[in-house]
């Protein structure tokens, strides 16, 4: 799935730039992807904050730390100070066009479900001003037997898109936070990453060495996707594989096409506002078999 360009460069028919930050205890992960109009995707760039210097590690290895980074900085300390650094670097740097123009990221979305940290994520965001260009998100596990996302009611102030919803935080209603359907934009970047290279919608890898993009093929690959019936809906639902316990850079990838659609690229003609709109199936054998092959 690697395309022809460099880390950090991007084709002439990219518009957007987004990221996810997925927030652990010991270091925070982190994607960034380029998309076109019609969701064609590049991702660009990832890695773990702090860098730990080799090519290949797993979070229970890893040996540099957000409490090591910031030293004398609790958990929670670290968290803000590691999200506002990052946050920073991403918003930040310049990403050049192969015809010149240069991109800045459009919106960035950070996890705010791990653990005790929704607070301390929202406080974090609160750093980069009012305008919601780095907002706290969550994704909500929709499965056969729960209310489609699309289809439930919005609240006063909701800002919804496809299988998505900006909303305000009860405690400070000035400021927004995203959710989003998991299971559909886990299904959704899969089956991008299985168009036909070369394809408009497909979703492809900035050009490396051989095995240099080990550890984010593995944990893209590292849920089983079960296709679960009840209610009349068929629904593919995304469980951890014990086997592959890292799984943070498919949420990432999933979270930057997320933030791709709130900043305004659109699929099969979806749009935000619009609601109770289907997507493009994803087939259960097609998914099953990329996990086989990888």
């Amino acid at each position: 799935r690697m395309n022809g360009y460099e880390r950090n460069a991007i084709p002439s028919d990219a518009e957007r730039i987004t990221a996810f930050i997925d927030v652990q205890d010991k270091l925070l992960w982190y994607c960034v992807c380029a998309w076109a109009e019609d969701f064609t995707g590049y991702v660009v760039d990832y890695g773990a904050f702090p860098d730990q210097g080799r090519r290949y590690f797993t979070l229970r290895d890893a040996s540099r730390s957000l409490s090591a980074k910031y030293s004398g900085a609790g958990l929670e300390g670290g968290w803000i100070q590691g999200v506002r650094d990052l946050s920073g670097e991403i918003t930040r740097r310049e990403y050049k066009r192969t015809d010149g123009l240069v991109l800045r990221a459009s919106q960035v979305l950070v996890d705010s479900a791990y653990g005790s940290s929704r607070s301390t994520i929202h406080s974090a965001c609160e750093q980069f001003g009012g305008d919601g260009l780095v907002l706290p998100s969550y994704g909500v596990f929709i499965g056969a037997t729960t209310k489609p996302f699309n289809d439930r009611k919005p609240q006063k102030g909701d800002r919804f898109g496809f299988n998505w919803r900006l909303s305000r935080i009860p405690d400070n209603p000035k400021r927004r936070r995203a959710a989003y359907d998991a299971n559909f934009w886990k299904s959704f970047v899969h089956e991008r990453m299985m168009f036909p290279t070369g394809d408009r919608g497909g979703l492809t890898v900035f050009k490396a060495p051989p095995g240099d993009h080990d550890m984010f093929a593995d944990q893209f690959c590292a849920e089983r996707p079960v296709k679960v019936e009840a209610k009349g809906r068929s629904v593919i639902q995304w469980g951890a594989d014990p086997s592959s316990p890292d799984n943070h850079y498919l949420d990432c990838v999933a979270g930057c096409a997320v933030a791709a659609s709130i900043s305004g690229v659109t699929v099969d003609g979806h749009t935000s506002g619009k609601r109770k709109r289907k997507g493009k199936s994803v087939k259960l054998s097609d998914l099953q078999r990329e996990r086989g092959a990888a």
